[in-house]
This record gives structure tokens, C-alpha cells and sequence, in this order.
């Protein structure tokens, strides 16, 4: 069976098709196999299409911009299997997924065409291989889906939903802040919403976000939280202080405050980890869950960060004292525990 889904919005096509996922039996989808097209061999590919498993029924297979990934062999390959009578594609043994991430729709000579998306904002043309494909593709699929740019009423609906799902409140000026300062990049706002949520967990008084939280978290914090462990385990310790100085300026937020560097020192150990484990870049930054650019940024930060130095920063975290954090010899104590790089 064939899935076909493609468009602008790769993070709805990788929501659905990994919802989809979770619906199959998890002993098939932990022998998936995974193309990227621009790197895929035919003759692996065809062997895998339509060479039984002497362990699995059924098999998943998924082609990653397969239109888009200019591998002319590939294509021609799956031209020569969807024209026949009788296709391996179709049977139900077999979960195709062809998720394009680079293929859009524009109105072309009168009526709406497919167009390979380039990253400087221009589009091409199908060429007439790429045509046939296309029209093959969405004749033989159980499922077509186009996912289009969501804007305006549509990005707004779209972000509701996920606000509901993640089961918090914002104010309307917040949900507006949030889609201006993201540009409407819905694998950043996913993970805005993750730390509003935590923000808003993290406090006493606070059950729904409004514009100055929205202001604060998305457009400093993350920065700030980032800078500041750097400097921490560079021991620059005039920028860690100034950096100090603007994280913890509120004292009603310093609880949010510590849970969010917290986090963030977890997830660089974490990647740390993975990456001293020999795990390769992609499937770090696809288990990141985050825009692109954002995960390599975390990764490249984490592997120059020294191990011992943020084992370091996670145990002076914890010597903070909760119960007298309103006391102002408590902050002065907090100050120099995030101040001192090496105290023990």
C-alpha cells in the first residue's frame, strides 16, 4: 500500500505520518527501513520493495523527497514498478510512505501544477519524468495529501489545535506574538509551546500565558539559557556573571528560571552522550524533534561543551536551598553558585 504526502509543511507531514506509525503493530515499525532518495541506491531499494522478510509479514519502507531528490534512476525504477498490472506497491504486505518535503503546488498555465520548492524561494517545473511519476504516484496511492503553507485562518486553527493538545491556555495577543515570532515555523512553535508549558507548570501563580511571557520565553531566554552555559564551562566568568545578572532578574521567575537551565543542561549531556556513543548526526537531530538548524545548532554546542563542566553547573544547581529562596542571602548564594565553575 502507498502513502503519498507532500508539501511545505513537513512538520503536519511528519506528524501524520509518524501518528500513522504509531497505529501499526510496533514489532513491523522497529524493522522500518528508511530511504533519503538523493542517496539511494535502486537495486537496494527494488530488493527491499520486493524481496520478502523471512521475519516480518509486513514491511515499512519510507522515501524521503523522493520528486525532489534529482535521482533519475530511482524515479525511473518506480515508474517501471507502478506501470505494472500487478505491483508489489499495492500489495497489502507491503506500507510505502513517499513523504516530500520539497514538492509543492503553484498555478501554473492556468491550472494548478507541482513544483520542485528550492531553499532561495524559487520553484521548477516537473520534467516530464518527474510528471509521469507524480500522476503514477497519486493514481496508485491509498492516500494522497498535499500539505500546503499554512497561513492566516489555517495557522491559526492549526496552532489552537496544538495548544488544546498540549492541554494549556494562552491569551489571543500571546497566540498572535507566537506565530510573528516564529514566522509561523510550526516545528519552533511545537517546541515554544513545550516550554510555555513547563513555564507555566513551573509556577505558582500563573495558569495562562500572555504576550510578555510569549516576549520573554521566545525571544531571550533560549538565547540567554545557551550563552550562559557556554560561558559557565569556559569559565568566563564576566560574562557568566552579566549573563547571571539578566537570566535572574525577576525574582518571582527564578524557579522557572533554574527548571529551564536544568533542561537545558540535561539535553546537552544527553547529546553529549550519544555522540561520545558514536550515534550519527541524523538520527540525533531527528530524535530532537526541532526545526533543523535548530538541532545542529544544539548538537555543534554540545560537543564543545566539557562534560565535567556541565556535571559541574547540574550539581550546583542542586545545592540551591527552595526553602528560603525568597531571602536575599539565598539569591547571593544562588549568584555564586552559577558564578563559580569549579566549586565543590
Amino acid at each position: 500500500m502507498l502513502f503519498f504526502r507532500y508539501g511545505e509543511e513537513s512538520f503536519q507531514i511528519q506528524r501524520d505520518y509518524k501518528q500513522q506509525l504509531r497505529e501499526l503493530d510496533s514489532n513491523t515499525v522497529a524493522s522500518l527501513q528508511s530511504f533519503n532518495i538523493p542517496e539511494t541506491d535502486w537495486l537496494e531499494l527494488n530488493n527491499s520493495l520486493n524481496n520478502p522478510s523471512l521475519f516480518q509479514s509486513t514491511k515499512i519502507i519510507t522515501l524521503n523527497n523522493l520528486l525532489s531528490g534529482k535521482n533519475s534512476i530511482v524515479e525511473n525504477g518506480l515508474i517501471n514498478e507502478l506501470k505494472k498490472e500487478t505491483t508489489i506497491i499495492e500489495s497489502p504486505s507491503i506500507y510505502l510512505f513517499i513523504n516530500d518535503y520539497n514538492l509543492g503546488m503553484k498555478y501554473l498555465a492556468g491550472k494548478q501544477r507541482p513544483v520542485i520548492l528550492g531553499g532561495d524561494g524559487r520553484t521548477k517545473p516537473l520534467n516530464k519524468n518527474e510528471q509521469e511519476l507524480f500522476l503514477l504516484l497519486t493514481q496508485k496511492a491509498k492516500l494522497v495529501k498535499y500539505y500546503p503553507k499554512l497561513k492566516g485562518l489555517g495557522a491559526e486553527k492549526f496552532l489552537e489545535q496544538l495548544i488544546k493538545e498540549r492541554n494549556i491556555e494562552l491569551t489571543p495577543a500571546a497566540k498572535k506574538l507566537l506565530l510573528e515570532l516564529t514566522g509561523g515555523n510550526f516545528w519552533q512553535i511545537y517546541h515554544e509551546l513545550n516550554k510555555l508549558a513547563n513555564y507555566i507548570a513551573g509556577s505558582d501563580h500563573k495558569e495562562i500565558a500572555n504576550a510578555d511571557d510569549v516576549n520573554l520565553l521566545v525571544n531571550n531566554t533560549t538565547k540567554h539559557l545557551f550563552e550562559f552555559i557556554e560561558a559557565f564551562c569556559n569559565q568566563k566568568l564576566a560574562q557568566t556573571t552579566k549573563l547571571t545578572e539578566e537570566i535572574f532578574n525577576d525574582e518571582d521567575g527564578i524557579a522557572t528560571f533554574l527548571a529551564l537551565l536544568n533542561r537545558q543542561v540535561l539535553q546537552f549531556l544527553d547529546i553529549k552522550t550519544r555522540l561520545e556513543a558514536g550515534q550519527s548526526l541524523i538520527e540525533i537531530e531527528k530524535s530532537l524533534n526541532l526545526p533543523k538548524s535548530v538541532s545542529q545548532k544544539l548538537i555543534n554546542q554540545a560537543s564543545k561543551l566539557k562534560r565535567d563542566s556541565l556535571i559541574q553547573l547540574l550539581d550546583n544547581l542542586t545545592k540551591f536551598n527552595w526553602s528560603t529562596k525568597q531571602s536575599h542571602g539565598n539569591e547571593a548564594a544562588l549568584f555564586t553558585l552559577l558564578t563559580i565553575a569549579h566549586a565543590r
